[in-house]
């Protein structure tokens, strides 16, 4: 059966509320409800699970990882024919690094937590640290999982780490030991010995993984509105009909997955693989062939419905927002979190030339 036929279908959304164009939206009601997302390797997941992006559904796992890889995309198709100098880690880079670390440094959670011995890596890992070798990478950002909800670290270019938790929490207390040893040796990425904790970014309330997703993507320089809470359900949309025009897209190529991507060439590095499994999938690892869809993407996506509205005040231009960071210091040995309201120093975000979407 196809979609259009399903009278409870979550995509009858996307007609009610115009997040596609109507001869896009034909071409969605011939898709069957249970079929793959297409244009992704990192899930497999059927189209249906796209309705938790509707009201307040909890986001689920597989969406959460095409988002990112969409994120990757279309952050490296700003700046086609190079590899992407953007790495976006998967959601799951902390927690196997955190047990990598544990086994090889025989870590206890507290009495040895900031031992830094550098262990043998993953596979994954191992592929990460060549790519940050070959030169090319000026930004990592990432979203983690800590004390039940969503937070981000980002690093761009020769700023330090950069933290988002939009509950005003710290970072946790072993994430800096955990990248200066992910990253030992990368000196532009792995922090220094005497940093204590990692600064906080502005980020407003609610901690959802959409929250997160974007203090990455805004500091990655990719055209969307700064998020705000009252805001959730307009990102929502956004988000949806991002990957269903995506989908669309990708579902009519010819071709395949392994045609619109090229590995990134590495440095090669010399190290030992660990036995302990990790298994991620990293989309990271490769760059944008001239016939990937993303590319169309960026043509259609100036066709279809604005999915905030044209008379919203969220989409007030960058240099009207505060885009500084406010710092926060953070004593990792307390669990609780204090704001230096007294601070004045900032991190820019990087500026590009796209407009904000859906202005």
């Amino acid at each position: 059966m196809g979609l259009g036929q399903k009278c409870l279908s979550p995509f009858a959304s996307c007609w009610r509320e115009s997040l596609l164009s109507p001869a896009l939206f034909e071409k969605l009601k011939l898709n069957r409800f249970s079929e793959p997302l297409a244009g992704f390797s990192v899930t497999q997941t059927p189209l249906y699970n796209l309705g938790c992006l509707l009201d307040e559904r909890w986001i689920l796992d597989d969406i959460m990882k095409a988002r990112a890889e969409f994120i990757y995309f279309q952050r490296a198709a700003m700046f086609p024919g190079v590899e992407p100098s953007f790495i976006f880690l998967p959601t799951s880079f902390v927690e196997n690094a955190r047990e990598l670390r544990k086994v090889f440094e025989g870590i206890d959670n507290d009495a040895n937590l900031h031992r830094e011995i550098v262990s043998p890596y993953s596979p994954e890992i191992i592929a990460i640290r060549e790519r940050i070798r070959s030169g090319q990478v000026d930004l990592i950002g990432f979203v983690s999982w800590m004390n039940d909800h969503y937070s981000a670290t980002c690093k761009v270019l020769s700023n330090p780490y950069e933290f988002g938790d939009s509950l005003n929490r710290c970072d946790a207390p072993d994430l800096l030991p955990i990248l200066r040893w992910a990253f030992s040796g990368l000196n532009r990425f792995a922090p220094p010995l005497q940093q204590q904790s990692i600064q906080s970014g502005l980020m407003d309330v609610q901690g959802t993984y959409i929250a997160a997703t974007n203090f990455v993507e805004l500091r990655a320089g990719l055209p969307i509105p700064r998020w705000q809470a009252e805001q959730l359900s307009l990102f929502r949309d956004l988000i949806l009909q991002d990957l269903l025009l995506y989908h669309l897209i990708a579902r009519g190529k010819t071709t395949t997955y392994s045609d619109w991507v090229v590995p990134c060439t590495h440095n090669g590095e010399v190290s030992l693989f660990t036995d302990v499994a990790v298994g991620y999938n990293d989309f990271n690892l490769n760059q944008l062939a001239p016939n990937h869809p993303i590319f169309d993407w960026i043509q259609s996506t100036a066709q279809q419905p604005a999915a905030f509205g044209p008379h919203t005040d969220v989409f007030a231009s960058e240099p009207e927002r505060s885009l500084a960071v406010n710092p926060k210091a953070c004593s990792n040995s307390n669990s609780s979190s204090t704001t230096d309201q007294s601070a004045n120093s900032h991190v820019p975000l990087p500026q590009h030339d796209l407009p904000i979407r859906n202005q």
